[in-house]
């Protein structure tokens, strides 16, 4: 029904953004107002397409947009937090006593997009702080200012950047260069999306060094305000800064040009030392320009960190054209935007001239309706993790990658065949189901009032363009057979075996949606009508560029159904358009490459509940550790401005992963130390990432889970509860008020397995870093709840003599031999997504008052508690023990392990908040090992000598 009425539909969409972008609006207001606002469309555009007044799809419609509305103004987004070096504040001073016509029109270019109300308002606030930062550009003299932004994949950073440039050509900055990627690809994405929301017109076509006699199509901002001034555009959608530009582009800087300059160029050495050498050229003979120049480093943690060696002292090539280019104006401004900070924060911080943030750092916060590493891996949050005997709604990950390894190994090479087809399948059947799945979901999206959307698929297993080719030739075979099969038989009803196959990834995927089969299957065939494969690598541009101009010509890019096969250019910046079903089969051992891979990151509005992801257990887990080890940094941010200082006074540091995970490059930390320092574990849920099996430590674990209850029973004061959990028997079982003595008691005999730094692995004296945390921390916390967490077992644990607890399933855990020899949990998760809240409400540890006057006071917080942020509303520590078996078939090569009948053992800690608040949180408390930067070491130095 929308897309019969779709022109109706937007025009009153753009109405209502523009109209309701007050402070708050109330679902009361939306419903009052949204009719009105049909009305007025209707009475002001004569000719439009609408239903007649009364009628069933006029109310549906209404009611639809009144949803969508609803939906939209419930988008919040907190506001960052920066970290800065000494500077006077200038912004505010100026903001009422000039235009700022620029940003006016960028900001009405997104009200009329739809941007939800509540995300403008705090983009506005962060740019303008950020704008603060960057530095004056009235201020006389030479300066120059170095920044870092930290966002996260795919959550907007470029519409950040280009707000702050346009405010900062109201300020004054006349020369503005976005560094755009590494690639020509990665540049021309962000050349188009500059040309609508910062130059305000279509690029497309060659330089001409005459400037001024193309006349070019206004788009986007120039639009918005058909009498902007347009800045002008040294670079376009087809062609890079380059030796021709310099030689035809003879302008004098200083004078000739109104509307400041803008500049979209590659990461390379050789067009940034063009650019420098063409800026030398027009300032007649004089070093540098008196132009204020503001570069913006996208991804700034790549190929712009110097990598050269210590004792090396000339810098890598782009870093140094980098430095140079910004060296060629007096007055200068540096600011690097990228969701991995890891590589920038370990720079060198005593290189004059380098590109280390010591001015300041700041943290952009992510709307509440984006889904990044930590929603989709780490807390639960409406993400379903695949598992052998359940299926719910939502975002779903898939870890079960049948046949992927036998036809593109992790591990294969540039020469690598795919198995013959025949005998072997044409695709694994894991890569079959995904697409399947993709098909599917894009026939439910068109049934959802989304058919003239874009759709997309990804598919991401090789870095070897000769292996992409294969898959990619593979890919297009199984769909032009299926896309037969529907158009034949799919309008007849009848259910083919290759249908049957469509109907399973229904079933299995989407049955739960408001679609039957006979409503998907009559879809099918106009989803897969214009379905196109294309494969995204560095051999393919021309082919690419010529199948966009096609769409652009017949108007349809902007809602391609598309499958990309590629490698690494699909690995970092390429946005995919409503990207449904992503299939990704590669293993980097580097956090900041792996993160920037997950292209499946970023706002799935009206469309979350399509989004499938199919990648193997370990990355997944991968993915997880590094979301949260991107969350510590952005913490030590917050620390850092709590603390009032600079990142080139506040040392910061980066968790290292237990096992094989890296960090970063090596030589991108070739300033930076691994060292064995303290953490915090305040407001902090720690839990067994392992649990031991070898046969004598678990033995002992038991014996200890067993003293653990006989002591809380023996307290006479203290109180217990259990609370059943479905099971006609069994339920779990919480003591309240146990003095940390006998926490302490359970500690000095309990372990987990191989690789868990909180319960497993001695870090010093203390012994594991949670352990060691609680001996130290026994005068804050001396009386804790103790809870004995019952499962869905039908094994009775004996020792919990009328309590009735169970045991836990867990179906997929991971034999490793160790030593000691353990298994490892699926996700590295011991709870379940609401055992801690349940728990520490049982024994009335739970602050309800603190949680809804935080919720009063932040409306961006979500009403559900994710696991994590459970910490911060309890008043005593929590200890949560759990006797966890496996089912028979799960039993791989046991050996001599303890017998898992009996229930291997895992604990869980959480730590309430410093007793004297979150300000007395700030000191190093427990070991872990982390990479940790000059500025770090420099501070621990001090501190040395200074105790001395």
């Amino acid at each position: 029904m929308y897309d019969e009425y779709s022109e109706y539909v937007d025009k009153v969409d753009a109405l209502v953004s523009t109209y309701l972008q007050q402070e708050a609006v109330s679902e009361a207001e939306l419903r009052e107002k949204v009719p009105k606002f049909f009305d007025l469309v209707k009475s002001v555009s004569p000719g439009i397409k609408v239903p007649p007044d009364g009628s069933a799809d006029q109310n549906d419609l209404v009611r639809e947009m009144t949803a969508r509305l609803l939906e939209r103004f419930r988008i919040t987004l907190d506001q960052g937090n920066a970290v800065v070096a000494d500077f006077k504040p200038w912004l505010d001073e100026r903001w009422d006593s000039q235009k700022w016509p620029h940003y006016a029109a960028y900001r009405s270019m997104l009200i009329s997009g739809g941007r939800p109300p509540a995300v403008i308002r705090t983009l506005e606030r962060d740019v303008k702080q950020i704008m603060d930062l960057v530095g004056d550009p009235t201020v006389e003299g030479a300066w120059r200012r170095r920044g870092l932004i930290i966002g996260d994949v795919q959550s907007g950073k470029t519409g950040t950047y280009l707000a702050l440039l346009n405010m900062a050509i109201d300020a004054g900055y006349k020369m503005l260069v976005i560094i755009g990627g590494h690639t020509e690809d990665l540049r021309r994405q962000t050349q188009i999306r500059a040309d609508e929301g910062l130059l305000g017109q279509d690029s497309r076509g060659r330089l001409d060094g005459t400037l001024g006699n193309i006349t070019r199509t206004r788009i986007g901002v120039g639009k918005v305000d058909p009498s902007l001034q347009l800045p002008n555009s040294f670079t376009t959608v087809d062609e890079d800064f380059s030796r021709f530009s310099a030689r035809t582009l003879n302008v004098d800087l200083e004078t000739a040009l109104t509307g400041g300059i803008v500049l979209v160029v590659k990461k390379n050495a050789t067009v940034l030392r063009t650019l420098r050498q063409w800026i030398k050229q027009q300032t007649k003979g004089d070093e540098r320009t008196s132009m204020q120049m503001l570069v913006i480093d996208d991804e700034s943690d790549y190929a712009s960190v110097d990598t050269s060696k210590i004792e090396d002292e000339n810098p890598t090539a782009v870093n140094k054209a980098i430095v140079e280019l910004l060296e060629s104006s007096e007055r200068n401004s540096y600011v690097g935007f990228t969701a991995t900070p890891f590589a920038n924060v370990l720079m060198d911080p005593d290189v004059d001239q380098g590109l280390f943030p010591s001015d300041f750092i700041y943290a952009l916060e992510t709307p509440s309706n984006y889904y990044g590493a930590t929603r989709f891996f780490d807390e639960d949050d409406g993400v379903v993790q695949e598992t052998d005997d359940q299926h719910r709604s939502g975002l779903r990950i898939h870890t079960k990658m049948a046949g992927a390894e036998e036809s593109f190994p992790f591990k294969h090479r540039s020469g690598w065949r795919l198995p013959a087809s025949p005998p072997s399948p044409l695709l694994p059947a894991s890569l079959e189901r995904a697409i399947d799945t993709f098909i599917v979901a894009t026939a439910i999206d068109d049934l959802s009032g989304h058919s003239r959307a874009p759709k997309s698929m990804l598919v991401n297993v090789s870095r070897y363009k000769s292996v992409q080719k294969q898959v990619y030739d593979r890919v297009v075979a199984h769909v032009e057979v299926t896309r037969k099969v529907i158009e034949s038989h799919a309008p007849l009803g009848s259910d083919t075996s290759d249908l049957v196959r469509l109907k399973r990834a229904w079933e299995e995927e989407y049955k739960h949606l408001p679609f039957s089969w006979d409503q998907v299957r009559a879809s099918l065939p106009a989803a897969v009508e214009e379905l196109e494969v294309e494969l995204v690598n560095g051999d393919t541009v021309k082919e690419r560029e010529e199948a966009a101009l096609r769409h652009r010509k017949w108007g349809s890019l902007d809602r391609r159904r598309l499958i990309a096969v590629g490698g690494t250019i699909l690995s970092r910046g390429v946005t995919l358009e409503r990207l449904l079903v992503s299939y990704f089969h590669q293993r980097t051992q580097l956090s900041d490459t792996l993160l920037q891979m997950g292209r499946w990151f970023g706002y799935r509005d009206g469309y979350d509940q399509l989004v499938r992801v199919w990648l193997d257990e370990e990355v997944r887990s991968w993915f997880a550790y590094t979301g949260r080890v991107v969350a510590d940094l952005r913490r030590e941010v917050v620390t850092m401005k709590a603390l009032g200082q600079t990142p080139a006074q506040y040392g910061l540091r980066v968790r290292r992963h237990p096992e094989g995970l890296k960090i970063t490059a090596a030589n991108k930390m070739r300033h930076s130390e691994t060292t064995t320092i303290d953490v915090a574990f305040y407001r902090t849920l720690l839990e067994s990432t392992t649990l031991l099996a070898e046969e004598v430590g678990a033995r002992r674990n038991v014996v200890a889970y067993g003293e653990l209850f006989d002591d809380c029973r023996k307290l006479e004061h203290v109180s217990s509860v259990q609370r059943f959990n479905g099971a006609p028997q069994g339920g779990t079982t919480v003591f309240a008020d146990v003095p940390v003595e006998t926490i302490l008691k359970f500690f000095e005999t309990f372990r987990a397995g191989a690789e868990d730094q909180s319960f497993g692995v001695d870090m010093g004296t203390d012994g594991p870093a949670g352990i060691g945390f609680i001996r130290r921390k026994r005068n804050e916390f001396p009386r804790w709840d103790v809870a004995f967490v019952s499962g869905e077992s039908d094994r009775m644990i004996e020792q919990c003599v009328d309590a009735n607890v169970r045991a836990t399933v867990r179906n997929k855990m991971e034999r490793f031999a160790g030593p000691p020899e353990s298994y490892r949990l699926a996700n590295r998760r011991l709870l379940s997504a609401t055992t801690l809240e349940q728990v520490a409400r049982m024994t009335d540890n739970f602050d309800e008052s603190r949680w809804r006057a935080t919720q009063e006071a932040d409306a961006s917080r979500q009403t559900r508690l994710g696991q994590g942020s459970v910490p911060s509303y309890i008043d005593r520590p929590v200890l949560m023990v759990l006797r966890v078996v496996t089912k028979p078939e799960s039993k791989r090569g046991v050996g001599k392990a303890a017998d898992l009948d009996a229930g291997l053992v895992g604990a869980a800690v959480a730590f309430p908040e410093h007793p004297d608040g979150p300000d007395a949180e700030y000191s190093r408390n427990s070991h872990a090992e982390f990479v940790v930067n000059k500025v770090w070491l420099a501070e621990r130095d001090r501190t040395s000598e200074d105790e001395e």
